[in-house]
């Protein structure tokens, strides 16, 4: 009974409402494991753990159901962004998974991985701040420096700067929510708004413009 073709692994029951991952590959994973062959010696904690290795997999629990089966229950990551070169998840880690295509409209987002969360939550915070004017966030973005910068969706860039309070407490006293008001009530009077390279925010008396150079240089 303890050898590995004793009682060996049939059939896998794959369980979960899965949109990532496919029931194909989370077989070939399992079985790449040596001590999922042999279903009367499975050690199910040991294999749990080693399952939720793939990125994607939240959470995993484990059936034997004699004499060759095998149920697996999984729940999957849920992501709330890109990050980085991965994806950032609802439980604030960043996973990488090998292929990953989001719905369209997902947030791009970059930064140190250890501010992962804050970097989505002031993300919230702006888009909500901007869409009451009719504006919208793809990409949000913190340097080595501390300086956030963010594009709009159609593409024009707009740098921040630093905010030593990355929390926000009201919209009038947050940094970034009075240089997004200049932003704002300067834009309309803004001429050539497509041949704008990017808008700098970072001024006590209103906002720079950097417009493409028309020589090309």
């Amino acid at each position: 009974m303890t050898d590995v073709d004793g009682i060996p692994v049939r059939q896998i029951q794959i369980k979960g409402d899965l949109h990532y991952l496919d029931r194909q590959e989370v077989e070939e994973f399992f079985m790449a494991n040596p001590e999922s062959h042999n279903l009367y010696t499975m050690d199910l904690s040991q294999v749990r753990t080693y399952m939720e290795t793939m990125p994607w997999i939240s959470r995993v629990t484990m059936q034997k159901k004699l004499p060759d089966i095998l149920s697996i229950q999984i729940s999957e990551h849920k992501p709330i962004a890109y990050y980085n070169d991965g994806i950032l998840v609802t439980d604030w880690s960043v996973i990488y998974p090998e292929k990953a295509v989001l719905p369209e409209g997902t947030p791009i987002l970059s930064g140190p991985e250890k501010l992962a969360r804050s970097v989505y939550e002031m993300y919230c915070d702006v888009n909500l701040f901007l869409e009451k004017y009719g504006f919208r966030i793809s990409e949000l973005s913190i340097n080595e420096s501390n300086v956030w910068s963010l594009k709009l969706d159609d593409g024009l860039p707009l740098i921040l700067g630093r905010n030593d309070d990355v929390g926000f407490v009201t919209e009038q006293n947050n940094v970034f929510m009075w240089r997004l008001g200049n932003f704002i009530e300067a834009y309309p009077h803004i001429e050539n708004k497509n041949t704008i390279e990017y808008i700098d925010l970072r001024y006590d008396t209103g906002i720079a413009v950097k417009w493409i150079d028309s020589s090309g240089k």
